[in-house]
């Protein structure tokens, strides 16, 4: 039932408890086995009986000793659960929640700043290119997208590579789609470090390029939790 394999323990409240002090050390044995199966379960068997298994199958007073350390669940007919054990499950809740808030308030604001290549300038296409506009030209247009894209690109690895694939990217592709392409990848891992809370390594900028990968993440927007 809960996810965090833990649980408070306070050692001075615990041996301050007057239930604990006049406990057998075989009831205190019991009553630490079936706290942690609350933990895990939410709460333990009413059936006297079914105590006894979670207890290694030894009936005796011990038994009874802590039984007396739990109470009907209001919700749950023929379950038990400890009080005191219910409140801290949901301080820790609570903890957690505040902390995955606050993370995903800082997670979004590093990610939102995220460099774009939207607005890129174009490489002029042979439709539109003008008499004057050489081969010279057009690797330096090209140039300079390149590096707008490289410096935007959150990897720095293989420049040379990457930079091959651009060129060989933008002779039949459009600059605005391995933008938008790339803002998509962007949102992607921002997705994956904020809903997921993976801190996916970005794939290599040739491996982006080259590989078709991109056309993955056309279409791709971040959709910020509730």
């Amino acid at each position: 039932m809960n996810g965090t394999p833990y649980f408070p323990f306070y050692p001075a409240d615990y041996l301050g408890d007057e239930k604990v002090k006049l406990m057998s050390l075989a009831g205190e044995g019991s009553y630490l086995r079936l706290l942690c199966h609350q933990w895990t379960e939410g709460s333990i068997p009413a059936d006297r009986s079914a105590i006894v298994l979670l207890c290694k199958g030894q009936d005796g007073p011990h038994i009874d000793e802590a039984i007396l350390c739990f109470r009907k669940h209001p919700r749950k007919p023929g379950r038990l659960y400890n009080h005191r054990l219910d409140i801290e499950r949901r301080k820790l809740d609570e903890y957690k929640k505040s902390k995955q808030i606050a993370g995903l308030h800082g997670a979004d604001k590093r990610w939102h700043n995220h460099p774009p290549i939207i607005g890129l300038p174009l490489a002029k296409n042979d439709s539109t290119q003008s008499s004057s506009y050489t081969p010279s030209n057009e690797d330096k247009s090209i140039g300079v997208e390149f590096d707008s894209f490289w410096g935007a690109y959150p990897i720095k690895f293989g420049k040379q590579d990457a930079l091959k694939a651009f060129k060989i990217l933008r002779r039949t592709i459009l600059l605005e789609d391995i933008a938008k392409a790339f803002n998509g990848y962007m949102d992607f891992l921002k997705s994956k470090r904020i809903k997921e809370n993976f801190e996916q390594k970005p794939m290599y900028a040739a491996t982006f390029l080259r590989s078709e990968r991109w056309r993955e993440y056309l279409d791709f927007k971040y959709r910020a939790p509730l």
